[in-house]
């Protein structure tokens, strides 16, 4: 890396607080941002209602202030990407009257090659992000912690466009797609997919390395009585029962270290975390599971990896027992084989 662009990265980092990309290209420099034409982006604001249209403005007359087309709230032809500001803030119940459980993230979605058996195809999937989804419980009016993290998503956004055609020039020039494995195969070879079940289509199941993780649960349930060993047996086990349900000849590693083979990774994930001071009496709930693989940018030719499949569910609960964390493990595992049924079974 160049003493310039070493230096516009140290800039972006001190003036935007010290951002960290979570998802980078096989140069670990160069931003999944790059090459990107944002005639090409929609803009996607998921808020409460009353909020939607003034989230929407804010966004738009932030890409003017900085001398960038706005851009469009409505999806058009020609839009291949999708930025989504989600601010969503939804009461919580008779568990904390007049509390809201609130979801901050900010995602662009774009278009990106996966290997399967056969050949590779053609995806959305996440491309780049804020932090990780953090949800909070807010009391009171939120409209404007709301408009506040819309702003800062948004400068973020931007100040890793404007970094990005900074320091790498070279993929804007002309702004030509860069041909893929597979990019002049005939289109039956390569498609377009549209249905979201089709993205497990051809996924190997022998290439897939399952992972159980169990995070703060110690203020949930009595921990005493539930070994973190024997629950992770138990998920590899449920796991593996599953897949064999589907096709009694799969192959499965379940093991914790990588090997050459394994380059995607489906993790079932249970977190518990304290609501903290507006509803200390609750806790914050969720479950999900993701499929991360290697992918690779359609319009820039990047390789990183990936979320291509995830469920996710959160909920505000007083406590969390053995038997519903269990009960949502399974519920997780049937959504992804119904799923893998679908795309790779068809009836």
């Amino acid at each position: 890396m160049d003493l310039y662009r070493a230096f516009l990265i140290m800039l972006l980092c001190c003036g935007l607080g010290g951002l960290v990309h979570p998802q980078e290209g096989e140069a670990s420099d160069i931003p999944t941002t790059v090459g990107l034409d944002l005639d090409t982006v929609y803009l996607e604001v998921v808020s409460p209602p009353a909020l939607k249209d003034r989230l929407v403005v804010q966004a738009r007359d932030l890409f003017t202030q900085y001398e960038l087309p706005p851009l469009a709230a409505k999806p058009l032809a020609h839009h291949r990407l999708t930025l989504k500001l989600h601010l969503m803030a939804e009461p919580i119940g008779a568990l904390c009257p007049d509390a809201l459980l609130y979801e901050p993230m900010i995602t662009l979605t774009s278009e990106v090659l996966v290997e399967r058996k056969s050949r590779p195809i053609q995806i959305q999937a996440l491309t780049w992000s804020s932090e990780a989804p953090a949800h909070t419980i807010e009391k009171g009016s939120v409209r404007q912690v709301i408009e506040e993290d819309g702003k800062e998503f948004i400068e973020k956004f931007i100040g890793y466009n404007r970094f990005s055609r900074a320091a790498y020039p070279e993929y804007y020039a002309n702004s030509p797609t860069i041909p893929l494995a597979g990019e002049n195969e005939p289109s039956s070879l390569s498609p377009r997919v549209p249905m979201e079940q089709a993205i497990l289509e051809g996924l190997q199941l022998d290439h897939l390395e399952f992972i159980f993780q169990v995070w703060n649960p110690i203020e949930a349930f009595n921990m005493d009585r539930v070994k973190y060993a024997a629950w992770t047996e138990q998920y590899k086990r449920q796991f593996k029962s599953y897949a064999q349900s589907q096709n009694p000849d799969t192959g499965l590693s379940l093991s914790q270290s990588h090997s050459g083979t394994i380059n995607k990774q489906l993790l079932l994930s249970l977190q518990i975390w304290p609501a903290q001071t507006a509803c200390p009496h609750l806790r914050i709930y969720e479950a999900s599971m993701r499929l991360s693989e290697p992918v690779q940018i359609k319009r820039n030719g990047l390789s990183f990896t990936t979320d291509t499949w995830i469920r996710r569910k959160v909920s505000v609960v007083k406590e969390v027992d053995s038997k519903q964390l269990s009960a949502e493990a399974d519920s997780l595992m049937a959504e992804f084989f119904t799923d893998y049924t679908a795309a790779n079974y068809p009836r």
